[in-house]
């Protein structure tokens, strides 16, 4: 009996050091987890149960009535709430003990270990028979708690290594004499607990991060990839399932008055298009509050409004989250498992709020692409209505004024307010024909241009003079090209891009003072084809130098009050000259007028012309 007392002695000493080691490194992890405040609670317990015994042997040793009377308070105090706590750990473990009754649980140990011992010191010394029942029956009821709801604990090897210290106490309860031997089992089975405490709160949550992060990364580009919206949705629901490892889940989007499920994993689809009104139901609590609610058990926690008809009877742990882009609640996440899975965690409600931002930027994303397709049906429409519904009234309107002024007398059409108005009707029937021009060459150029033709610049710059040639004069500009003799030729789209220095030449010409020069130089410089457009006007003010490009911008400088136009023909240059995978900027000239630039690479030109 000795040697299993020494026994005992060693072990306990041994294991408890070794198990307040652990705690201590858990509890400095994450003082907040509940669970390891209530195993904090036990280890307590634990320790003031072998001080009992320690002294207890102490006692026997030195025959000290003193020793003997401390010994039994901590034995008793330290027995009864080795009993409790143990029933609170278990039931907390297994989600049974609701965590935010934690302090009334831990006084209620607390106050019953101390009751205990006082009514040992009033009873001289002798334990009742009844309190030692009470706490046998706390044993088995914490047996009972976790074999009946195991499937519900993330921690189940922590579970089975506590059954032990369950058994070695009901052993050292039932029978004093056989105390030492309960507590080497109670003592062991701690250690073990303590040690997969330690992994279960500490070590693999580190590991599950770094795999989760993985895991948010590969679903976030999955997601993110993705740009119709059904698609979006799809993938956001499969991504939240796989990455808490849940049983099911159901995507809200908000409507006006209401949330309408629009993708689910796991459940029926006969549930597609369910609507949710903004009342009392989960989801809608959530999306009104824009906060995070998790359930441990749906059925037994949400009495008000189900989300889905069998909500009660299917849905276990939940957590549902709102999916907030811009302050703005977009829809909601609702992550389900069912009543005999494990059961949602805190970290898991953060880790789901991490996935819902996500997911909240990519649902924007795939209504924004939505938007923009019904943008581009519409600007087709409005393409298809300039082409045809505007461009033909316009050339019979040209028409019949032509025929109208052939018609009148001599003498009305020599009568000069009679010829004004004419002309002014010509000028604006023109420039509104130039605009739908310039819409349709836009968009002609924005479906591609055909890079098969070989393209001579000189020749190129020439027919746009051709083309401007009234222009120029009306405005009183010289039109000069320069150029080398064995400028190469390139490869492109020859209508395409005559009509792009068309609008630039034409956007010089305007903004040049009368009499002065518009010059338009081709340089073969480093493996690249320069075109550079050269006048003598006001110039562009650095104020809106980063917005001429733009489409359907025109500045307002000083000067340029008297030029009319509609702001599409430098945008139709950038876009012509970028499908011929070129460059345009602008250079500011130091004394007066703008420089354009356009640049097309080598790997579009010949290197030399035929014969030069």
């Amino acid at each position: 009996m000795a040697i299993l007392e020494t026994t005992a002695l060693l072990v306990s000493g041994f294991a408890l050091a070794l198990a307040l080691a652990f705690l201590l490194i858990s509890t400095w992890y994450d003082a907040r987890q509940v669970g390891t405040q209530f195993f904090s609670v036990f280890l307590v317990m634990m320790i003031a149960w072998n001080v009992g015994y320690f002294l207890g042997q102490a006692s026997r040793i030195a025959s000290q009535a003193n020793i003997n009377l401390v010994a039994n308070g901590f034995l008793q105090f330290g027995s009864a709430g080795v009993s409790l706590s143990l029933y609170v750990l278990i039931s907390n473990l297994t989600r049974v003990f609701p965590e935010r009754l934690k302090w009334l649980a831990l006084l209620s140990i607390l106050l019953t270990a101390a009751f205990n011992m006082l009514t040992l010191y009033t009873a001289n010394l002798n334990v009742a028979p009844g309190s030692r029942l009470i706490y046998l029956a706390f044993n088995l009821l914490s047996l009972f708690v976790a074999w009946r709801y195991r499937h519900k604990a993330q921690q189940v090897q922590v579970l089975l290594y506590l059954a032990p210290v369950v058994a070695g106490h009901s052993l050292a309860m039932l029978n004093p004499s056989l105390q030492s031997l309960g507590l080497i089992i109670a003592n062991l089975s701690t250690l073990l607990a303590s040690i997969s405490m330690t992994r279960e709160f500490l070590i693999v949550p580190l590991i599950e991060s770094k795999s989760k992060l993985e895991t948010m990364h590969s679903v976030s580009l999955v997601i993110s990839s993705q740009l119709a919206p059904d698609v979006v949705l799809r993938e956001i629901a499969e991504g939240a399932r796989r990455w808490l490892e849940a049983d099911a889940v159901a995507l809200f989007l908000s409507r006006e008055q209401f949330l309408e499920l629009v993708a689910l994993e796991n459940l029926p689809s006969v549930f597609l298009k369910h609507r949710v009104p903004l009342k009392s139901a989960l989801a809608a609590t959530v999306a009104i509050s824009k906060r995070t609610i998790l359930l441990e058990d749906y059925g037994r926690q949400w009495q008000q409004e189900a989300d889905l008809p069998m909500a009660r009877e299917t849905f276990g742990s939940t957590i549902c989250t709102p999916l907030v882009y811009h302050d703005t609640v977009t829809g909601v996440l609702l992550v389900i498992r069912g009543k005999q899975s494990r059961v949602f965690t805190h970290e898991d409600a953060r880790q789901l709020e991490l996935f819902s931002a996500q997911a909240a930027v990519a649902i924007a994303n795939g209504e924004l692409f939505q938007e923009q397709k019904e943008l581009d049906r519409i600007k087709s429409e409005m393409i298809r209505m300039t082409s045809h519904d505007l461009k033909n009234p316009l050339q019979a309107a040209l028409a019949n004024l032509d025929l109208l002024r052939d018609d009148l007398d001599e003498s009305v059409r020599s009568n000069p307010e009679v010829d004004l108005s004419i002309r002014a009707i010509y000028k604006q029937l023109d420039r509104m024909t130039r605009i739908i021009s310039g819409i349709l060459d836009i968009e002609r150029a924005r479906l591609g241009v055909h890079l098969n033709e070989v393209c001579d610049p000189i020749a190129l710059v020439h027919a746009a003079f051709d083309e401007l040639a009234n222009v120029a004069r009306d405005h009183r500009v010289r039109l000069v090209v320069r150029a080398p003799n064995n400028i190469p030729s390139f490869i492109g789209d020859k209508a395409q891009f005559q009509r792009a220095l068309v609008n630039l030449v034409e956007n010089a010409i305007k903004f040049s003072l009368d009499g002065g020069e518009v010059c338009v130089v081709i340089e073969w410089q480093e493996g690249k084809l320069l075109f550079r457009v050269i006048d003598e006007g006001i110039g562009v003010p650095d104020e809106i130098a980063d917005r001429i490009f733009e489409r359907f911008f025109r500045g307002q400088q000083r000067g340029a009050e008297h030029v009319s136009g509609s702001g599409l023909g430098l945008s139709l240059v950038k876009t012509v000259v970028e499908s011929h995978h070129g460059h345009i900027w602008f250079e500011k000239r130091p004394s007066r007028g703008s420089v354009f630039v356009i640049s097309l690479p080598v790997s579009q030109t010949n290197l030399v012309k035929e014969n030069n």
